[in-house]
């Protein structure tokens, strides 16, 4: 199973084996529904400090996503420093995040990442860049080193991506490298040859106003479940790269789709320091790692995928009070029952060995961040 708190709930996938292949699968989800609800009543900023409490995955994302709904609902703007800061935070997250996940789920916690390093980084800067998660915070910040907070990151990655390596890229096909993650890329390429999956197109378009539509007249229950106007969706590290040329070239040599839905994680991460190195006012169209264009209502693009934020607030005895709160976590949308993974694994033919291997590694390069339980129920 991933690291995860069970507090978060876990993804429960049960696969029906029979005569050389997967007949069919189910996907339940053990995550709390309605957690939302716990916001309603609450003044704005109360529930914005609740929010890493309540929502322990990407906490800072969650942060981030509940202030631009309320933001946004209560018709204010942050200062474009605060936006940067954020913005920065939210990149620190992901490279946080991908990065742990790397280096417990892929490379089995021998050599990389320092997690000890890398939890200290993103500490120390959330601590400087607190001041910005509040509502509606003024221009009067602390200036920030960000080429300095970059390069710490890019140094504790460095294992990861050797500098005397060659480029990745060129490494990667060349199958000469010594960077642990091209090894990865390779070894899940030879692992899984010659096992064709499902056909997926992965859906990634939903429109503000459908969402709307729907958390409406769905609530809670859309939230669980959601569907986009073209049916199941999938939002995540995957669907962010999936047009890269380096993706697109490993795609035309053959590359098996689990290698590829790897090598796109780590194209991300590879990225992160440099995305944060260049922050600046004249980045702030360029990023749009975090939108809002309903009232009420935010987007933000997250580790795991895009997490939606929506939010209702009305006066209550002269105050502003939350009185309806909703959000779709990127996780629903990729373990939808008869979503992404159910359609590439039903109908493959696979040993009985490979089988549970290959769901773990197809679960973790979905969503590098939930928990998750594999069973594997053979049929005669």
């Amino acid at each position: 199973m991933a690291a995860g708190a069970e507090l978060s709930g876990r993804i429960n996938i049960s696969l029906s084996y029979d005569s050389e292949m997967i007949t069919d699968l189910t996907i339940e989800s053990s995550r709390p529904k309605g957690i939302a609800q716990l916001f309603v009543g609450q003044k704005p900023q109360d529930a914005v400090d609740r929010i890493p409490l309540i929502y322990s995955l990407c906490s800072v994302a969650q942060t981030i996503a509940g202030l631009s709904a309320i933001e946004s609902e209560l018709g204010c703007k942050a200062s474009e420093e605060a936006i940067i800061a954020r913005k920065v935070l939210l990149l620190a997250e992901t490279g946080r995040e991908l990065a742990i996940r790397v280096q417990r789920d892929w490379l089995k916690g021998s050599g990389g990442v320092e997690l000890a390093q890398l939890m200290h980084w993103f500490a120390e800067l959330k601590t400087e860049l607190q001041w910005a998660l509040v509502i509606a915070p003024d221009g009067q910040a602390r200036s920030i080193d960000l080429q300095h907070v970059a390069q710490r990151l890019e140094t504790i990655l460095a294992p990861l991506f050797p500098e005397n390596e060659m480029r990745f890229k060129e490494a990667l096909f060349s199958g000469c490298t010594t960077s642990p993650l091209a090894r990865v890329v390779v070894s899940l390429n030879e692992l899984f040859k010659g096992i064709k999956l499902g056909n997926f197109e992965a859906n990634t378009e939903v429109t503000s106003q459908y969402l709307l539509h729907k958390l409406d007249s769905e609530g809670d229950c859309f939230c669980a479940q959601p569907v986009s106007e073209n049916g199941c969706l999938e939002s995540s590290v995957w669907t962010r790269n999936r047009s890269r040329q380096v993706i697109q070239e490993a795609e035309l040599l053959a590359m098996h789709p689990v290698a590829q839905r790897f090598l796109a994680l780590v194209l991300e991460l590879q990225e992160i320091p440099q995305r944060i190195a260049r922050f600046g006012k004249e980045q702030l169209g360029k990023e749009a790692l975090v939108f809002s264009d309903l009232p009420g209502m935010s987007h933000v693009d997250a580790a795991r995928g895009r997490l939606t934020h929506r939010v209702k607030i009305t006066e209550q005895h002269g105050e502003a009070r939350i009185s309806e709160y909703q959000v779709i976590a990127p996780t629903e949308w990729n373990f939808h029952p008869e979503g992404a993974l159910k359609q590439m694994l039903k109908g493959v033919k696979v040993s009985l060995v490979q089988a549970r291997e290959l769901t773990e590694r197809l679960v973790l390069a979905i969503d590098p961040c939930v928990a998750y339980k594999v069973e594997v129920v053979e049929h005669a």
